[in-house]
């Protein structure tokens, strides 16, 4: 009878011992999952926010180099085991390679490296193409927004300055020359006898005699010469640092 109960008590007790295994065993798988689950939690907010963070900073952002600058910072802090190069060609031991417009970048793809062994994490080639696509739109308005601003300052027809632009530049280089002692001068340029091609030939005919002379004063002006339509067939040119021997030298040239 005593043997029998000893055999009933460690068969009972074993049982015991199993289901106490089984629920750690449940128990920790349950844990485990749950851990899981607030990682993948948390590497969404991150993401998340990543993304908020870079969509603010690039809706005001409009020089394309700045842009990059920002983009690549943010892909090293989402990913720190990665840099971030734009390259002609996708380099072939690239970890992660991102096919983009060309036109986004000026030349090529988003190349991604590994500086690390570490693998990047489960979510990162998503996370970064998304932060790509949204500098690529940053990009895209930027040169909207450049082309927007060049055309409000530019000449439509001649492709100089307007005058407007006139107004406000010239008088910020006159005010400088003053300023500094600087030598400016300012050459006024008026067709003679436009209205006569015009009436003669056309206004069509007219308009290419514009746009022939503002290409020549193009190519003779320097870089930092302000060449403007002042009016009609009237061309002003304000030369920085220049005296009047240097603008009668473009002038004669002109």
């Amino acid at each position: 009878i005593l043997t029998r109960r000893l055999e009933r008590e460690r068969r009972a007790r074993k049982a015991a011992e199993e289901i106490a295994e089984n629920k750690s065993r449940e128990l920790y798988l349950k844990g485990q999952a749950l851990g899981d689950a607030l990682a993948a939690e948390t590497a969404a907010r991150a993401e998340t926010q990543a993304l908020l963070s870079a969509l603010e900073t690039f809706a005001s952002k409009r020089d394309p180099v700045e842009i990059l600058e920002h983009l690549r910072s943010f892909i090293t802090e989402a990913v720190p085991c990665a840099t971030m190069e734009v390259e002609d060609e996708t380099a072939p031991d690239a970890a992660m390679s991102l096919e983009v417009d060309p036109r986004l970048f000026g030349a090529g793809n988003v190349v991604i490296r590994r500086t690390k062994t570490t693998p990047p994490p489960r979510g990162a080639p998503a996370l970064i193409k998304a932060l790509v696509r949204q500098a690529g739109l940053a990009l895209d308005n930027a040169q909207l927004f450049r082309q927007v601003e060049k055309l409000s300052v530019t000449d439509a027809l001649t492709g100089l300055y307007n005058r407007r632009y006139l107004d406000e530049q010239g008088g910020r280089l006159v005010a400088l020359a003053a300023r500094h002692g600087k030598a400016l001068s300012v050459l006024m340029i008026d067709l003679d006898h436009f209205k006569t091609v015009n009436d003669t030939h056309g206004h069509a005919v007219g308009d290419r005699v514009l746009i022939e002379t503002a290409a020549i004063l193009h190519s003779i002006a320097r870089r930092t010469d302000l060449c403007a339509r002042f009016g009609g067939e009237e061309i002003c040119v304000v030369l920085p640092e220049s005296g009047d021997s240097g603008a009668v030298a473009l002038a004669e040239r002109f």
